[in-house]
């Protein structure tokens, strides 16, 4: 129903009539209405409606009503009869109710036209936040008549008692200073006699002139009160504020709030350091990379850098399926900065490995797993869990196999000639003619092997090992390289225990040829790399075909397994099978980039394959090729080796088998 302002005020006063009835009848002029508006919060949610509160959101909505209470209380204190009338919340909501409308408002002309609603001459209102412990009120006054700013005050405390407290007192000072009331009822003994009516005013240049001031906090991001007022939604911003002395409140969410008096002068800077109401835990673990929860929260892969923790006693554990439950419960202080590290202990799994020749007598050898020698043939050996592959020498072949171990079980496998394919196998290629994909030539292929899996750490350990070659590098290196590249040597695998079955990188090119030399093999040629990468005579943009990249690759791009850039490692070889170029050959895209024999000017070696790092499917592509010195090295860059077609005997893949191809006629091809 709609109401005529005339109504409104009419209806107002014939509520206020029958709350009023035993007060002293008077003769002077009626008295002024003051209404307290119920205080607005500042945060989500809303507070008396008809949806049942619970928790912590009742507690809130309690102490907004005692808030309300207190600041009427205040009003009370000065604002005395038969001056004044300060209206009930009672007779406020029940006047608003019968006009269709609410006290739901913190602006100043919405305050200002809910008063004239009830027919009120002055209106107090107020917004509360809560920062941590601490609530803070802004409470300001308003003349309705004239929609003017009388005055505006702030009040806070660490508990709610002490806000209340506060809030009756300034709401008290805000009042008498704004009104000129000392808060006594006026006497009737006497009266004073005179004109009526004031001075005009002619004189305007009283005000003291505005100037933009900036304000700053630390960290950014803080609301700005000034003088009770919300000025800035965010730090750092710049404000035009009257000149003269002012308070400056800056609050941010989590933080405690800061406050610092200042004069606003041309050019003035206002800074707030606010103190954090957290903590935070840093991670490291050994090895890095494990799954970290820190307070029953997944915090991610290790290490984990200073993630935010509420104060109190928490826990930091290695959460990850292949490591032991391992870790410490610390205590976390606001404002303080707390280091874990952990030693992970793996879960471990029996596997007993035994090996026959062709005709099924026992022979010896030694088993490895993840490219490391663990113990010989026929022993009950035990491993980590999440152990990926094992491989045992049987003559001139492989065996090998994936394994999938159940801690605390022993796991028992026969290794038998030409049973199951091998990491450490090559795969033949047919040769062919086709037209190179960045550099259009036409060239011609001859049949070739190549490597099945890149070198891995522990192929190449076993070669440093036997003093055939120089060790892997543990820094990145090249030709003008930045202090923010060169930190990327945290990337290389030479140390790592864990990753044995993991691509080397780190290598330079002289490394790669050394390795290749002490098998009997070479490095392939990039025509060669190319035409292995676009699936020979299939001629695909990658290896697996044309779909664009996703999860068929180790890589940091759009759809891989991790997310987008968040890969920060390489990856066992073989993991993505779904990447396979259609003779077997795996990780020809992602996982590290790969030396080639081939110069691409008089300074430079090709590579070819794209790296864990990139996120760019143009980076994978089959056609693609980059250029590094020989002496360069990456934590993006390994290789494998390749094997001219001829040959006295050679591993070839076929589906579901390992061949064991006798002696053929002809010299054995020289690497």
């Amino acid at each position: 129903m709609d109401f005529s302002l005339e109504r409104a005020r009419g209806l107002a006063v014939g509520v206020l009539t029958v709350v009023l009835l035993a007060a002293p009848a008077v003769t002077h002029a009626a008295a002024k209405r003051v209404a307290v508006l119920d205080f607005q919060a500042s945060w989500s949610g809303t507070c008396g409606g008809q949806k049942a509160l619970r928790g912590d959101d009742a507690d809130r909505c309690e102490v907004l009503g005692l808030l309300t209470d207190e600041a009427r209380a205040g009003a009370l204190e000065v604002l005395r009869p038969p001056a004044y009338v300060v209206m009930t919340r009672e007779n406020t909501a029940q006047l608003l109710k019968e006009m269709g409308s609410k006290q739901a408002c913190t602006e100043g002309e919405c305050e200002v036209e809910t008063a004239r609603l009830v027919g009120a001459n002055l209106v107090i209102s107020g917004q509360v936040s809560r920062l941590g412990a601490t609530w803070i009120a802004s409470v300001k006054l308003h003349d309705v008549g004239t929609a003017a700013l009388l005055g505006t005050t702030r009040a806070q405390g660490g508990s709610t008692l002490e806000a209340l407290n506060a809030l009756k007192r300034e709401v008290e000072l805000m009042v008498r200073k704004a009104t000129g009331t000392s808060g006594a009822a006026p006497s009737t003994g006497s009266v004073t006699e005179g004109a009526i009516g004031a001075a005009a005013v002619t004189n305007f240049g009283g005000e003291a002139e505005a100037v933009v001031v900036a304000f700053e906090s630390e960290p950014a991001g803080a609301v700005v009160l000034v003088d009770g007022q919300i000025l800035c939604m965010g730090t750092p911003c710049k404000k035009r504020v009257a000149g003269g002395s002012h308070e400056a409140v800056f609050q941010k969410e989590r933080y405690g709030a800061a406050s610092q008096r200042f004069a606003a002068a041309k050019g003035a800077v206002v800074k707030g350091t606010l103190a954090p109401q957290f903590g935070w835990v840093s991670v490291e673990t050994t090895p890095p990379g494990l799954g970290v929860s820190i307070g029953g929260a997944d915090a991610g892969r290790s290490p984990v850098d200073a993630k935010e923790q509420d104060p109190g006693g928490v826990e930091v554990v290695v959460s990850d399926p292949c490591w032991q439950r391992t870790g410490e419960r610390v205590a976390v202080q606001a404002g303080q900065r707390r280091s874990v590290k952990i030693a992970a202990k793996a879960r471990m799994a029996g596997l007993n490995v035994e090996a026959e020749d062709e005709k099924g007598n026992a022979v010896e050898g030694m088993v490895k797993v993840d490219g490391v020698e663990v113990g010989a043939v026929g022993a009950t050996l035990s491993v980590p869990v999440c152990s990926k592959r094992v491989e045992v020498p049987l003559g001139k072949e492989i065996f090998a196999a994936d394994l999938k171990l159940e801690e605390g079980k022993v796991a028992r496998l026969t290794a038998k000639p030409g049973a199951v394919g091998s990491a450490g196998g090559m795969v033949r290629l047919p040769g062919g003619t086709y037209t190179t994909g960045e550099t259009k030539t036409t060239v011609t292929v001859q049949p070739f092997l190549l490597d099945l899996t890149e070198v891995t750490v522990g192929a190449y350990q076993a070669c440093v090992k036997a003093g055939k070659c120089r060790a892997a590098w543990d820094t990145v290196d090249w030709p003008g390289i930045s202090d923010a590249d060169r930190r990327q040597s945290s990337s290389c695998n030479r140390d790592r225990i864990d990753r044995a079955n993991h691509p080397v990188n780190c290598v330079d090119w002289n490394q790669a040829v050394a390795y290749c030399t002490a098998q009997g093999k070479r490095l392939p040629s990039e025509e060669e790399w190319e035409w292995a990468a676009r699936g020979a005579e299939k001629g695909t943009t990658y290896p697996w075909g044309n779909d664009a990249p996703r999860n068929q690759l180790c890589w940091n791009g759009e759809g891989n397994d991790l997310g987008k850039g968040k890969r920060m490692s390489t990856c066992p070889v073989g993991s993505y099978p779904k990447g396979d170029s259609p003779q077997g050959v795996k990780d020809l895209a992602g996982n590290v980039w790969e030396w080639t024999s081939s110069s691409y000017d008089a300074s430079h070696r090709v590579y070819r394959g794209g790296g864990w790092r990139g996120d760019d499917p143009r980076s994978v592509a089959a056609a693609r090729r980059g250029r590094f010195t020989p002496d360069d090295r990456d934590g993006n860059l390994g290789f494998r080796c390749a094997r001219c077609g001829r040959s006295s005997w050679l591993m070839e893949l076929q589906p579901g088998r390992l061949m064991s191809i006798g002696r053929m006629s002809g010299a054995r091809a020289r690497a």
